[in-house]
């Protein structure tokens, strides 16, 4: 049994409304969070976990990360930042380093 990895994440902020994402990959696959603050408070907008990374499209314009079944719309500065985490993260791993 291999000793247990630290999780790898990254938080991304979503310009025009206001959330952040963080994408995170630990032993037990990936996932995908959004919150922002409402009145002073954190609030979760959204989760998303898959088993493998998230995948993207483009479609009529709107830019999306899939993670799993979930669909999340996302500015193109946003998404070049998360497929940026997402390719070092994927890389580390198939070369046997840290994830």
């Amino acid at each position: 049994m291999s000793a247990p990895t630290t999780p790898s994440f990254a938080i991304i902020e979503v310009p025009g409304c206001g959330m952040r994402l963080r994408a995170m990959k630990d032993e037990g696959g990936w996932s995908v969070s959004g919150w922002r603050r409402t009145h002073g408070a954190k609030a979760m907008v959204m989760f998303a976990a898959a088993d493998t990374a998230p995948t993207f499209s483009e479609t009529a314009g709107q830019h999306h990360v899939i993670a799993g079944r979930t669909y999340i719309a996302v500015p193109p500065a946003s998404r070049k930042k998360l497929q940026a985490f997402i390719a070092s993260t994927e890389g580390a791993s198939a070369q046997g380093g840290a994830a």
